[in-house]
């Protein structure tokens, strides 16, 4: 399931994006050059490719994810964090969703 996923995120994302495993079932998708706008876009598009996809051991999934930008006032850590934190919202609220960050 962890493989397929991956597929989906790099199949779908630019070839200047950076897609990893950030632990467990969470992955990290770094956008350079991309606005908020673009971003949520991405997300959206890449939350329906997951919720049409048609997983070998598992059948249906649904993710959530969380947009965010660096900001030169906040370290890439505590940026890290911070997505973290709003992940988790994310999935207590409802999942299947994308969380913005506004205040970075």
């Amino acid at each position: 399931m962890l493989i397929e996923f991956a597929d989906i995120l790099r199949n779908n994302s630019r070839d200047i994006d950076y897609v990893g495993r950030w632990g467990g079932q969470e992955f990290i998708l770094i956008g350079p050059h991309t606005s908020a706008t673009e971003a949520v876009s991405l997300a959206k598009k890449l939350l329906g490719k997951v919720r049409t996809h048609p997983f070998q051991k598992t059948g249906k999934l649904t993710a959530s994810a969380v947009v965010s930008s660096f900001s030169a006032s906040m370290s890439i850590k505590e940026t890290l964090i911070q997505v973290d934190k709003a992940l988790y919202l994310s999935k207590q609220t409802g999942r299947d969703k994308v969380s913005v960050i506004t205040d970075v």
